[in-house]
C-alpha cells in the first residue's frame, strides 16, 4: 500500500494535476471566505465550508477521474490484476493519495478563522468542527470517485458520473422533503444516501459521531465496491479460477446491508452520547438550570408540535429531544395539520402558528405560539424593512409552560391599579405571554403583602399619590429582590410617597416638562422626545428611536453610595426643564428654565443584605414619560417603544423564575474589517497563495521535461 500511496502522490506532484486542484480549492475557499467573512462581515467561518460543500462536486471528479480509468486505458492495470499485490491495498493507496491532496487545501484553510479573531468575537470551535466535518465529507466524496473511475475507461465519462453521483447525494435532503409523512418509507429509502444533512448539524459546531460514522462507512463501502469491481475483472483474466474468486454479488449485497444496519443502529443511540456541542451559545444542548427541573418533574406532560417531524426546526426538534433524554415525564409527538387540520380544537379555539406547540399535562394545557420560541432584532427594520432572528428563547417557554401544566401557576407580573394610572392598550397585555408570564392587575389595597414569587410589578403613570402603606409593602418587596417598572406622570398634587418610593434607589422628580432644543433629537414637537440610547440589555434590538412624549424631570444621584445605574436614554446637552409650562404652554427656551442633559430612562440597582446574610438584588426601571407605552406611539417610531416594554418584561420574569433558561443569541456581533486589510486579506488567499502553487507545479513540470 504505501508503495502505491508514493506512486500516485508522485503522479499527482509530477503533473499539474495535484497542483491545480489545491490552487483551484484555495480559490473557491478564498471567494467564499471574502463573501461571506470578509466582505459581509460574518464570524463564522462555518459559512465558508458549508459553502465549500458545493465546490466538491466539480473538483473531487477531476481530482479522481484518472485514478482508476487510466489504468485501464494505459494497460497498467494488468500489472497488479495478475500480480501477488492485495487490491485492497492498491486502492487503498489510491485513496489515501487522493485524500492527502484533498486534505492539503483544508490544513492551509485553516488558518483563515485565525485571521478573522483580529476583527472580532470568531467561534473558533463551530469554525474547525465545520472543517473537521468537511474532510469526513470529502473522503466519502473521494471514494465515490474512485468507485467510477474503475468502473469505466475514459476518464470524462468518470467525472460525469461522479459528479451526478455527488450532485444527487447533495440534492437528496431536497428530494426527501418533496415526499409527505405518508411516504415515510421512501424517505428513509432515499435518506441512506443524503450526504450533505450529516454535514449541516457538525457545521453547528456540533461533533456527531453518527455524522462521523455514516462518511467513514459510505468511504469503507466504496472502496469495498471499488475492490470488487477490478476483482471481477481479474476473475475474467482468470476464469479457471473464478468459483474460487473473492467477488460475490452475494458479498455485495451483504456490504451494503451491513452499512444500512449500522447507521440504523448508531442513529438509535441516544443524543447524549454521540453529540457534543461545542458551539458557542450550547445551541443544542439544555442548560443546567433545564436539567435540574426536568429532574425534579413528578407529572407526566406531553408537547405536541404542530408540525410533521420531517423538516421541522432543528434547534426546536433538537432540543425537545433533549427533554425526553432528561425527562422519562416528558413525551413528544409530531401533529402533521395537513393530517389532523382541527387538533388544536381540543386546546383552543385560535388558531395556532403552524409549529407551534402545545403542552399538556391532565386538565391544564398552554400553546406556544412558534413565533415566541425566538427573539427579534428590530435594529435593522427601518432601512431594510427586515426583522432578524437574534436569539433562541425555546427553553424558557418550554419550562414555563411545563410549569404551569403541572402546577396550574406561571409566572406573574402585577400591574398595579387604584392611583389613576394609564391602562395598557391591548398590545401590550400580548407581551406577557411572549415572556412566558401571565398579567394580573392589583389593587394594594386587597393585599397584605406582595408574594415574592412576583416576577415585577408595573406602575404605569399613576396620577394619584400611593399610600404609606402600599410603599411600605412595595419596599418590601424590593428588599427581596423584586422588580419594578415605573413611569412618571405630570401630577396636579404632589405625591410623597411616590417620592420616597424614587428615593428606594437615590431618584427624585422635579416640577417641569423636559423639553429637546436639537430638532434631531425630537419628533414634530420639542416635548416629543427622541433620546439617545445606549445600548443595554433592554434597548439592544430596539429598530429605531423610542419616543418619550411629555417627559417628567427626574434627577438621577450620580454620587449615590447604594445604587448603581444605567442610564441607557438620555437627551442632548441642548434639552432644558420647562419649569412653568402648565401656565404659559410655551414651547421655546424662556429665562428660568433650567438646562441640562436629563436622563429619562434609567435603570437601578442596589444590593440588599438582611440578618440572615442573604443578599438581593432589587431592580427599578423608571421612565419619564407616562404616554410612551401606548399603540399611538408605537405606530410613529417602528414599535420601538413596545418592544422595549416587552424586553423588561422578559427580563424581570426571566431573572425570577429558576427554571427559565436564558435565551441564547444565535449571532455573534459582525466583524469590523476595515476596507486596507480586507484587500489585503483577499489578494493574499485568493491571489497569490494559489498563484505561488500554480507556478511552482509548472516549474516542477518544466524541470521534469527538462530532466
Amino acid at each position: 500500500m504505501l508503495a502505491i500511496y508514493k506512486r500516485e502522490m508522485k503522479a499527482y506532484f509530477t503533473t499539474m494535476i495535484g497542483y491545480i486542484f489545491i490552487a483551484v480549492s484555495l480559490f473557491l475557499i478564498g471567494l467564499g471566505f471574502f463573501s461571506y467573512n470578509l466582505y459581509q462581515g460574518y464570524p463564522y467561518f462555518s459559512y465558508t465550508v458549508q459553502g465549500c460543500t458545493l465546490v466538491l462536486l466539480v473538483s473531487i471528479p477531476f481530482l479522481t477521474m484518472r485514478a482508476m480509468s487510466e489504468e485501464r486505458k494505459s494497460k497498467t492495470e494488468q500489472l497488479f490484476l495478475t500480480s501477488p499485490v492485495s487490491l485492497t491495498s492498491v486502492v487503498l493507496g489510491k485513496f489515501l493519495a487522493a485524500f492527502t491532496v484533498f486534505a492539503i487545501p483544508c490544513a492551509i484553510s485553516c488558518i483563515y478563522p485565525l485571521v478573522l479573531r483580529r476583527y472580532g468575537s470568531v467561534p473558533l470551535g463551530e469554525a474547525y468542527i465545520a472543517m473537521l466535518g468537511f474532510v469526513f465529507y470529502g473522503a466519502a466524496c473521494i471514494a465515490i470517485g474512485l468507485f467510477f473511475s474503475s468502473v469505466v475507461t475514459n476518464q470524462v465519462v468518470a467525472a460525469i458520473l461522479t459528479f451526478i453521483a455527488l450532485l444527487l447525494g447533495y440534492l437528496m435532503a431536497s428530494i426527501i422533503a418533496l415526499f409527505n409523512s405518508n411516504s415515510k418509507i421512501a424517505s428513509d429509502i432515499l435518506g441512506i444516501y443524503d450526504l450533505s444533512t450529516p454535514l449541516n448539524y457538525m457545521t453547528n459546531g456540533v461533533i456527531d459521531l453518527s455524522a462521523i460514522f455514516y462518511y467513514v462507512t459510505v468511504t469503507v463501502l466504496f472502496i469495498f465496491l471499488t475492490v470488487q469491481s477490478i476483482q471481477k475483472r481479474r476473475c475474467t483474466i482468470t476464469s479457471a479460477n473464478f468459483a474460487k474468486s473473492s467477488f460475490s454479488i452475494i458479498g455485495i449485497i451483504a456490504a451494503i446491508v451491513v452499512f444500512i444496519g449500522a447507521n440504523v443502529a448508531v442513529k438509535q443511540i441516544p443524543d447524549r452520547y454521540t453529540s457534543f456541542d461545542f458551539s458557542y451559545n450550547k445551541i443544542f444542548s439544555i442548560s443546567d438550570s433545564t436539567e435540574e427541573f426536568l429532574g425534579s418533574l413528578q407529572g407526566d406532560v406531553t408537547v405536541y408540535v404542530l408540525y410533521s417531524k420531517d423538516g421541522y426546526d432543528e434547534y426546536v426538534s433538537k432540543m425537545l429531544e433533549k427533554y425526553e433524554i432528561e425527562s422519562e415525564h416528558v413525551k413528544v409527538e409530531y401533529i402533521d395539520p395537513m393530517e389532523y387540520p382541527r387538533f388544536y380544537l381540543q386546546y383552543t379555539d385560535t388558531t395556532p402558528e403552524e409549529g407551534s406547540l402545545i403542552v399538556v399535562s391532565g386538565a391544564y394545557s398552554k400553546v406556544i405560539q412558534y413565533s415566541y420560541l425566538y427573539e427579534y432584532d428590530y435594529s435593522n427594520y427601518y432601512y431594510t424593512g427586515e426583522v432578524e432572528i437574534s436569539g433562541f428563547a425555546g427553553e424558557g417557554q418550554v419550562n414555563s409552560a411545563i410549569d404551569f401544566v403541572l402546577n396550574g401557576t406561571m409566572s406573574s407580573v402585577y400591574v398595579l391599579t387604584g392611583h389613576g394610572e394609564d391602562e395598557l392598550d391591548e398590545s401590550y397585555y400580548e407581551t406577557f405571554d411572549l415572556a412566558g408570564a401571565k398579567c394580573e392587575s392589583v389593587n394594594l389595597d386587597n393585599y397584605d403583602s406582595i408574594p415574592g414569587s412576583i416576577s415585577g410589578i408595573i406602575i404605569n403613570g399613576a396620577k394619584e399619590d400611593l399610600s404609606s402603606a402600599d410603599v411600605e409593602k412595595l419596599y418590601k418587596y424590593l428588599d427581596n429582590g423584586g422588580k419594578i417598572l415605573i413611569t412618571l406622570a405630570h401630577m396636579e398634587n404632589a405625591a410623597p410617597n411616590l417620592d420616597e418610593l424614587l428615593e428606594y434607589m437615590d431618584i427624585m422628580v422635579t416640577a417641569g416638562k423636559v423639553l429637546e432644543n436639537d430638532p434631531n433629537y425630537y419628533l414634530d414637537q420639542p416635548n416629543m422626545l427622541l433620546p439617545e440610547i445606549t445600548d443595554s440589555k433592554y434597548t439592544g434590538n430596539l429598530p429605531d428611536f423610542a419616543v418619550l412624549p411629555d417627559a417628567v424631570g427626574m434627577i438621577v444621584n450620580d454620587y449615590s453610595e447604594y445604587v448603581s445605574y444605567d442610564k441607557f436614554m438620555t437627551t442632548t446637552r441642548d434639552a432644558f426643564l420647562k419649569v412653568n409650562y402648565e401656565e404659559t404652554g410655551i414651547l421655546n427656551e424662556e429665562e428660568g428654565d433650567y438646562e441640562d442633559s436629563f436622563t429619562v430612562g434609567v435603570e437601578a440597582k442596589r444590593q440588599e443584605i438582611d440578618e440572615d446574610g442573604i443578599v438581593t438584588n432589587p431592580v427599578m426601571v423608571v421612565f419619564a414619560s407616562s404616554a410612551m407605552f401606548t399603540s399611538e406611539m408605537d405606530a410613529l417610531v417602528n414599535n420601538s417603544n413596545i418592544i422595549l416594554f416587552s424586553n423588561i418584561v422578559s427580563s424581570f420574569v426571566e431573572e425570577s423564575n429558576d427554571s427559565f433558561a436564558s435565551t441564547k443569541l444565535l449571532n455573534l456581533p459582525f466583524l469590523n474589517i476595515d476596507s486596507s486589510a480586507r484587500n489585503v486579506i483577499i489578494v493574499i488567499t485568493m491571489l497569490i497563495i494559489p498563484l505561488c502553487i500554480l507556478a511552482y507545479g509548472i516549474y516542477i513540470c518544466i524541470k521534469r521535461r527538462r530532466n
